[in-house]
């Protein structure tokens, strides 16, 4: 997947492209300081952006010579062909920065390659435990915390050398499409204890309300800080299923099986069936499925996807 970052209009000494594989949409944009003098500049951050900026302080400041970079990747379900965000400098005017995903299709294949294969890493650990009676003994939230462990190592071995609170963001991510949200939440919540900072981010923040609207939780992050949004105002793309390959959907159904084994993952096994049928065309039997999830463990996330698969059903 490529990313392009670049200033508007364009100035090729703050202008980046990188190619970054198949599967880490990462960017950077570096600056350089030339003269004897200190180089200060702000990053200015939309209210409501999917686009998440590190470092997350808002001021910096670069040494006579040095340099300093900018890192930008996407979160959320919906990702966008193009994003925007400001640069104060104290030698200049402010200057738009414009992020543009010039293949969105590519973007969406490669995001669901991440989730599956975060899937598989699951799979693995669970299929693993020498001792499957004492794993599932342990509370739901031991186990959530071990499922995060095991999607963050498979993120962190394959991240372009990200921080590690900003692994745990992409595992946060990651989780919530794959349709682990309370999982997705000890991600999010990770991160936070790692770097507190990351509250100032607002692709971050509304990752946390997304959390909170599709888990029907309201302790995601400090409840000051989440925007109070509903799923009917959040853009949701099709599951990252749709982009997937038969054998990635076939991964996504052995951790449906997994997880159906797990005292107090029933509802998720049965929303990630449900997820693999409605990917497959069969909304009628997804429907079907979301309403059992319901009948164990109802969300508003579980609502939102039985009325999108009873709509599509006709």
């Amino acid at each position: 997947m490529t990313i392009v970052a670049c200033p508007v209009p364009s100035n090729a000494r703050l202008c980046a492209e990188v190619s970054a594989g198949s599967t880490w949409p990462t960017t950077t944009l570096e600056f350089s300081s030339r003269s004897a003098l200190k180089l200060r500049y702000r990053i200015i951050r939309p209210d409501n952006s999917g686009l998440y900026i590190s470092p997350e302080a808002d001021s910096r400041v670069v040494a006579p010579g040095g340099s300093d970079e900018i890192r930008m990747f996407p979160l959320g379900s919906a990702l966008q062909a193009e994003y925007a965000f400001q640069l104060g400098l104290a030698t200049a005017s402010v200057r738009r920065i414009v992020v543009r995903i010039p293949n969105l299709q590519a973007a969406l294949q490669a995001r669901a390659s991440r989730s599956s294969e975060a899937v598989e890493a699951m799979v693995q650990f669970l299929g693993s435990q020498p001792d499957p009676v004492a794993f599932n003994s342990l509370s739901v939230s031991e186990k959530n915390r071990a499922l995060a462990d095991a999607a963050h190592g498979f993120i962190a071995s394959n991240s372009l050398e990200l921080p590690d609170h900003e692994n745990w963001i992409v595992t946060a991510d990651t989780l919530s499409r794959i349709g682990m949200a309370e999982t997705a939440i000890t991600a999010l919540q990770t991160a936070e204890t790692k770097s507190p900072e990351i509250t100032q981010s607002a692709s971050v923040r509304n990752l946390a309300a997304v959390l909170s609207a599709q888990s029907g939780k309201h302790d995601v992050l400090d409840p000051a800080v989440i925007p109070s949004v509903g799923l009917g105002e959040i853009k949701i793309q099709d599951s990252d299923l749709v982009y997937a390959t038969a054998a990635q959907r076939e991964k996504w159904s052995i951790l449906s099986e997994r997880l159906e084994r797990l005292s107090g993952f029933k509802s998720e096994a049965l929303m990630i069936k449900g997820d693999v049928l409605d990917a497959g065309g069969d909304k009628a039997k997804a429907a079907q499925l979301y309403q059992r999830a319901i009948e164990v463990k109802p969300t508003p996330r579980l609502n939102n996807k039985l009325e999108r698969a009873r709509n599509r059903a006709g």
